[in-house]
């Protein structure tokens, strides 16, 4: 129910109470429900006060009208094709980030770029956002499904396309304007920085400028795009580089880290989190050439380290209900680590510094590492029983079990030679004894130890961030082919990662993961059964939270469309 003014052609104000429906098609319309009367006689008798005296009948007939209205479900009607009668309402619940992020804003200065559009850019960056997080499909699958939706999204399968260069070609401009207004309305913590690295095959086979073959995290063949993202201490995504996937990430550890740096001015120290596939001396170096500071996982290589690990005493130990220890943790300040780097010769230097470590066990991960171990002992015998039907790439992290096997650097091929091959039974053990055992390395040495394990299981959800692209955003395989086009998927499954990060922590204070959070969007659904009603199948916390913050209930079975936007505008 809203009010409505006519103005009259003697200049009079008339006054109506209009409510809004949607009519068997799905097609928006309004009706009158009250006619009030001219606007300065309902001043007179209100005291002056007439349009709000209006704007508070219009509230009270809503709330009454709604639950007298009958529904009634004609049998035997037949559907049409075109036309979806369940509609997605979770996405709503994310329309309010939108705005305040004030996205439209930028997406005006596009369409004035291309003024003989008849379509809206925003139309599309929010479609492409909300889909994403919905059904995180193709484009075109998630574009055959835009009837799921309230909002009508006006544009066509071509003009989706077109935006998609439009758009990626202003991915920094966008990226960057995300991250302002996220700033400046639900803040930053840049106390902590978190980064993490991935990359994106495609279903090609031809290399490009951007699109190289290189080392795959799921050892692909395919070419493909690195990124390199980079969250804040709550995991709000801050920035984000895209690079030739031909590159290691590791040397983007430290250049994102400086670019972030200078482009948001960042003066303050930071402490740099990472995991140990970004530990390498270079970026621990930088670290501390920059005066911040670090901390890192990494497994445990010297003998030192060693020595130290399995030895029992000064570990804090957690037991289960029959004695036997799952886990364990110590710490101890080494004064003289050293920190091995390339320097800006190309020569290997040596740094010393103070470093605490922390070591310790879990029964889980000592669990998880025997059982890959029996895998490769198992991939060991068979090499040694038969090893001209085996190269040093297809042996793999199964040659360290391997005694006086030699390959041909060149081809990689077993080399054949008087020493037959034999299991080394002493680096099965060795390895063994390290079962369940893992360091973190910091320089904070003042820093809890508590303190350092929380940051760096805080870095566990960046990599969590990664997981929830990949498998819930479903970001790769990318199948769209222009460069343009692979920036603006990127960007959307950033963004779309931005809104669940700020609903997780800023909006909801962390009492939900992300993943619930996603599959609570999925899952809320109903039916459109008569004009303007709906019907839920069914309610859950998500909605529930974000309903009562407005002062409405998600349990009602029925709901108009303006009862069902109101319940997301509660933050």
């Amino acid at each position: 129910m809203f009010v409505k003014q006519i103005k009259t052609c003697k200049g009079r104000v008339f006054i109506e109470i209009v409510e809004g429906f949607r009519n068997e098609l799905g097609k928006p319309g309004h009706r009158v429900v009250r006619k009030l009367g001219y606007l300065d006689e309902l001043d007179a008798s209100h005291g002056g006060n007439g349009l709000s005296w209006a704007k508070e009948e219009a509230n009270r007939l809503g709330k009454e009208l709604l639950p007298e209205k009958e529904i009634t479900l004609t049998s035997g009607r037949t559907m049409d094709p075109s036309i979806s009668t369940k509609k997605n309402i979770g996405y709503l619940s994310l329309k309010p980030i939108y705005k305040t992020l004030d996205l439209s804003s930028l997406c005006s200065a596009l369409q004035a770029k291309h003024p003989k559009a008849n379509f809206k850019f925003d139309d599309v960056l929010q479609f492409l956002i909300y889909s994403k997080i919905v059904d995180a499909d193709s484009k075109l699958s998630s574009f055959t499904r835009k009837g799921q939706y309230i909002d009508s999204f006006p544009f066509s399968e071509e003009e989706m396309y077109r935006s998609l260069e439009t758009i990626g070609e202003s991915w920094e401009q966008i990226k960057d304007y995300a991250y302002s207004k996220t700033k400046e309305t639900y803040g930053v913590n840049l106390s902590l920085t978190h980064y993490d690295g991935c990359n994106f095959y495609f279903e090609i086979d031809k290399e490009d400028e951007l699109r190289k073959k290189g080392p795959s995290k799921e050892g692909r063949v395919e070419p493909i795009v690195g990124i390199g993202l980079l969250s804040d201490a709550d995991m709000l995504p801050i920035d984000l580089k895209i690079y030739p996937g031909n590159e290691s990430e590791k040397p983007h550890f430290t250049e994102v880290i400086d670019e972030m740096r200078s482009k948001h001015k960042i003066t303050g120290r930071t402490i740099y989190v990472a995991d140990r596939g970004l530990n390498t001396g270079n970026n621990i170096y930088s670290a501390m050439k920059h005066g911040d500071g670090y901390i890192y996982g990494q497994t445990i290589q010297s003998e030192k380290a060693r020595k130290w690990a399995l030895l029992d005493k000064g570990y804090k130990v957690t037991l289960d209900k029959d004695g036997t220890i799952v886990y364990k943790e110590k710490s101890w300040i080494d004064e003289e680590a050293y920190v091995n780097y390339i320097g800006e010769d190309n020569k290997s230097k040596s740094h010393k510094t103070v470093q605490k470590q922390i070591v310790f066990y879990s029964k889980d991960y000592a669990d998880k590492q025997k059982a890959e171990r029996a895998k490769l002992i198992s991939k060991a015998r068979a090499f040694i029983s038969s090893p001209k039907g085996y190269t040093r790439s297809k042996i793999g992290d199964a040659a360290t079990f391997v005694k006086f096997a030699s390959f041909d650097k060149e081809t990689g091929e077993y080399k054949e030679g008087t020493d037959e091959p034999i299991l080394d039974i002493e680096a099965i053990n060795k390895q063994a004894e390290l079962d369940g055992y893992f360091m973190v390395v910091s320089s904070e040495t003042k820093m809890s130890d508590k303190d350092i394990l929380d940051a760096y299981s805080a870095q566990k959800g960046e990599e969590r961030s990664f997981r929830v692209s990949k498998t819930y955003l479903k970001i790769r395989p990318v199948y769209v082919s222009r460069e343009s086009r692979i920036k603006c998927h990127i960007l959307i499954s950033y963004l779309a990662l931005l809104f669940l990060r700020i609903m997780e922590q800023r909006v909801l204070k962390k009492v939900m993961p992300i993943e619930e959070i996603i599959d609570s969007i999925r899952e809320y659904e109903a039916a459109s059964i008569a004009p303007n009603v709906y019907f839920f199948f069914s309610y859950n916390h998500y909605v529930d939270l974000l309903a009562s913050r407005s002062g409405s209930s998600a349990r009602l079975e029925t709901q108009s469309l303006g009862a069902i936007k109101k319940m997301f505008k509660g933050y």
